[in-house]
C-alpha cells in the first residue's frame, strides 16, 4: 500500500551502524528476514543505502563511527525551520540544525522533552516511504520512554495529532480516524527510543529465520490491538526489530 505521507506523519527511518562490515552483515540478515533489496550508496555518502520493497524505499542504513544502532524516525514537515522552532518552544533540544541533503530535502534532528531523538524532514525530491502497511514495510511506530504523558503532549502539539486512549494503559496518536503511533511508558526505558514496527508475512517463519541466522527471539508472540507482534534481535548489532502479522493498518 502506498504510504500516506504528509505533514505530521512518520515518513522515514534511518539506522546507523559503527562499521562497514556490520553494514554488510546487517543488510544480509534483513534481506533474509524481510525480503528487502538494497540500493547501495558509496563512501562519499557514508555508505548510505536504501532498503526497498518492490523497488520502493522503506529504510535507510548508513555507517557512522561510534553510532548507536537505534532507529531514527523522521516526521514529515512543511517547513523544517518552523518545526524546529516549534519543537524548541515545546521543550525539545536541537541535535542537528536544518541541513540540506542535496536536492532530496532538508533534515533536522531534535531530542524530545523525554529524551528521544526524532528527525524532521522537509521533502524535496524525496518524500520518504514508498510503501507501508504490508509485508516488509513499516506499519506502526511505538515511542518508548519513561513519561508517555509528556511525550503525548509534545507530539500532539508538534504534529497536529490527536490523542486516543481506548483503555487507560494505551496512548495512541491519530490523524482523524487513522491511528499511526503508540506511546509506551516503562520505568526502565532509559533515554527511550522510537521502535518502528514492520509487516511480516509469516511470524513463525520470521522467528525461524532469525534463529537460523544467529539472532534472538526477544518476544515470541504478543497480542496488540488489531494484530500480533513478535520482537527479534539481529545477530550483528543486537538491535530490536518488531514485526507484526498481516492485516494491521
Amino acid at each position: 500500500m502506498d504510504a500516506p505521507i504528509g505533514p505530521g506523519n512518520p515518513c522515514w527511518i534511518d539506522l546507523q551502524v559503527p562499521r562497514l562490515d556490520q553494514h554488510a552483515a546487517l543488510r544480509a540478515f534483513l534481506t533474509a528476514l524481510l525480503g528487502w533489496e538494497w540500493q547501495l550508496g558509496g563512501p562519499e555518502m557514508g555508505w548510505y543505502s536504501q532498503a526497498t520493497v518492490a523497488g520502493d524505499p522503506v529504510l535507510g542504513l548508513g555507517v557512522s563511527a561510534g553510532a548507536a544502532p537505534r532507529p531514527l524516525v523522521h516526521f514529515a514537515v512543511a517547513d523544517v525551520a518552523a518545526a524546529v522552532s516549534r519543537a524548541e518552544e515545546l521543550g525539545a533540544t536541537v541535535l542537528l540544525a536544518p541541513q540540506d541533503v542535496a536536492d532530496l530535502g532538508t533534515t533536522a534532528i531534535v531530542r524530545d522533552p523525554v529524551g528521544v531523538a526524532t528527525g524532521l524532514w522537509q521533502a524535496g525530491t524525496f518524500a520518504g516511504f514508498g510503501r507501508m502497511f504490508e509485508a516488509g514495510a513499516p506499519g506502526w511506530f511505538d515511542h518508548l520512554s519513561r513519561d508517555a504523558a509528556a511525550a503525548a503532549a509534545f507530539y500532539c502539539a508538534l504534529t497536529g495529532a490527536t490523542l486516543s486512549s481506548p483503555d487507560p494503559a494505551m496512548r495512541i496518536l491519530a490523524h482523524g480516524d487513522r491511528w499511526f503511533a503508540s506511546l509506551t511508558e516503562r520505568a526502565d526505558a532509559g533515554e527511550g527510543q522510537w521502535m518502528p514496527v514492520y509487516g511480516a508475512a509469516d511470524l513463525d517463519a520470521a522467528r525461524a529465520t532469525t534463529v537460523a541466522h544467529g539472532g534472538t527471539v526477544v518476544v515470541h508472540e504478543m497480542p496488540v490491538p488489531g494484530t500480533v507482534i513478535t520482537v527479534v534481535a539481529d545477530p550483528v548489532v543486537r538491535a530490536s526489530w518488531t514485526l507484526m502479522a498481516p492485516g494491521a493498518s
